[in-house]
């Protein structure tokens, strides 16, 4: 009778935390002179790495030691959301105000981050545009990237951002966009635990998991199923420098490269019959 596989109590990346704590303990021990000989790591020369450790010019072209013993972790992407899901989250805000914060992670695909930093005047909305500025926040948010930069978007988001200005926001006095108004100091703009305890709040009452950066995912997977998004397109829109970056946030399957395929022989049939 055939064994059957039980799947794995442990993931690969617990088996390789165990594994350095292990690691650890054997160099505490073969620095005090207890142990010797103890052969955990090979030399290798690295080759090809996109990114580089600290003070790599220096080291640079010399031996790295890696791990003889370790787990091959498989890179867990976040998972993107349907639009059915999507839809379903936002109907499930009892205010403008979280309306509008999802609203803002779906139509931007900007960071969390960067949506917390935001001001009013960051809000352009004769241009329908949102500046993203780095700068110093009181609730830690952080932008990520140094640059400045613009994302455009929708009207019915701006009109969506003035009723709630005028619907929940009324007289307070604070540059930023997003702040309390209901429990924790009013007025104080919105920190990362807020909105954690928001999306913990949709689960329970949609049944669906989603958290901030699935938005980021989702919209730029969107923006190339449309198939008029080139991809240079989509990492300045996420205000990536790198095209690699951005094609980790992508999630397209069989089924779109299926249309990717029938619109580009559409495309050499268009060309043909124009000869």
């Amino acid at each position: 009778m055939p064994l059957q596989q039980r799947p794995a109590r442990r993931t690969e990346s617990t088996v390789n935390a165990i594994l350095s704590a292990v690691h650890t303990f054997y160099e505490f021990h073969e620095r005090l002179g207890a142990i010797k000989g103890f052969e955990r790591y090979r030399l290798v020369f690295r080759r090809g790495a996109t990114s580089k450790p600290f003070l790599h010019h220096i080291s640079k072209g010399q031996p790295v030691r890696a791990r003889l013993v370790k787990a091959r972790a498989l890179r867990r992407l976040p998972q993107i959301l349907e639009p059915e899901q999507i839809e379903a989250l936002v109907s499930a805000c009892t205010h403008v105000r979280d309306k509008l914060l999802l609203c803002l992670l779906r139509d931007t695909g900007m960071r969390i981050g960067q949506v917390l930093g935001l001001r009013h005047a960051d809000m352009v909305s004769w241009d329908n545009l949102i500046r993203i500025v780095p700068r110093d926040n009181a609730n830690s948010a952080r932008t990520k990237s140094l640059a400045e930069r613009a994302v455009d978007v929708f009207p019915s988001l701006m009109a969506l951002y003035t009723r709630y200005l005028v619907d929940e926001y009324g007289d307070l006095d604070s540059d930023y966009v997003f702040i309390n108004l209901w429990e924790g100091r009013i007025g104080a703009p919105m920190t990362y635990a807020t909105v954690v305890a928001l999306f913990l709040r949709l689960q329970r009452r949609t049944g669906i998991y989603a958290r901030p950066h699935m938005f980021r995912h989702t919209h730029a997977t969107d923006l190339i199923r449309t198939g008029r998004w080139d991809l240079a397109y989509v990492a300045e829109r996420l205000g990536h420098t790198n095209l690699a970056s951005t094609s980790v946030y992508l999630h397209l399957q069989s089924a779109d490269m299926k249309a990717a395929l029938q619109r580009y022989a559409a495309r050499l049939q268009e060309r043909s019959d124009g000869q």
